[in-house]
């Protein structure tokens, strides 16, 4: 499998990328685990640096891996800071966007750019600093809330000593 070799995962799905945008009339191309509608969710407990973890109410956010130009590509627009784009490596700084209910949700003046979130308890709070906000989309139920959402590089990896949540990251390549 793919799932330990990253360079090999960052090839591919680059290639991936440029190969379907030559087809004639496609304006967008990107990848995700999950999109819009599908009803699928991946969610965690998360730490945001410098926020005392309380138990008695935990932070828990849905999260998805996306390649670059994904919200171009479902038409998502951004309401503050930038999007997750090439620059975005496995090598370059480990970044975040989340969406405008994240955003209500965990930050009293509606503003997390430059802040630090994590998947995981409070070592992993610093993981990746929030680049961008986006406007809320709905995932699973069309009825119901939008839930706090935080969008990942596809191939931007924690370091993670715990076997489970490794297994988890392993599990969420797109692979």
């Amino acid at each position: 499998t793919f799932a330990g070799d990253i360079p090999r995962l960052t090839t591919l799905f680059r290639g991936l990328r440029e190969e379907f945008g030559r087809i004639p009339g496609v304006q967008n191309v990107s990848y995700s685990l999950y999109s819009p509608m599908e009803g699928n969710n991946w969610s965690s407990l998360i730490s945001i640096e410098g926020r005392a973890a309380d138990p008695a109410q935990p932070l828990v956010s849905s999260w998805n891996r996306i390649g670059p130009r994904y919200f171009d590509t479902v038409g998502t627009r951004l309401v503050r800071g930038r999007l997750i784009d090439e620059r975005d490596t496995p090598a370059s700084a480990h970044v975040a966007v989340v969406n405008a209910a994240f955003a209500r949700r965990f930050f009293e003046d509606g503003n997390p750019i430059g802040h630090r979130v994590g998947i995981g308890d409070a070592k992993h709070a610093g993981d990746y600093e929030i680049v961008g906000v986006v406007e809320d989309v709905k995932y699973t139920q069309a009825n119901r809330a939008t839930r706090p959402m935080m969008f990942l590089p596809a191939f931007q990896l924690a370091s993670y000593g715990d076997a489970s949540h490794r297994n988890g990251q392993a599990r969420s390549l797109l692979v």
